[in-house]
């Protein structure tokens, strides 16, 4: 014999907040959804509801501005992370040149132009031939 649980009702219950673009940057881009932002907090999923054309283009309006406005600051965002790895890239360059500088064995560097091979002897002595 299988229970079954009993159907709760809709409960109604008055709700005062105001409807709200949330909009998100993710992997892909900007994800907007709409939701209803509830004065105790909650953040209610909802469909946004236009009561005209006039206030749904200003609305629209809004979101253009808020949506550009999120894809410049990932921009932002993204410089300042590019820059960050190419100081990282340069110190950790740095970082593999002073440790090998006592290196015995070759080290190969690829250019545009050619690629050299570098020796290094113990006696710190620098032979450099173009290949």
């Amino acid at each position: 014999m299988t229970e079954k649980t009993p159907a709760t009702a809709p409960v109604d219950e008055n709700i005062t907040g105001r409807g709200v673009f949330v909009i998100e940057t993710v992997p892909a881009g900007v994800a907007v959804r709409t939701a209803f932002l509830a004065e105790d907090g909650r953040l209610l999923d909802m469909p946004a509801v236009f009561p005209d054309m006039m206030y749904a283009f200003a609305q629209i309006d809004e979101l253009k501005q808020m949506v550009a406005q999120r894809f410049a600051e990932a921009a932002q965002i993204g410089n300042q992370v590019i820059a960050q790895q190419i100081q990282a890239n340069r110190a950790q360059a740095q970082n593999a040149t002073t440790a090998s500088a006592g290196d015995a064995n070759p080290v190969q560097i690829e250019t545009k132009a050619s690629t050299k091979t570098l020796s290094r002897s113990t006696d710190k002595d620098t032979k450099s031939t173009v290949q």
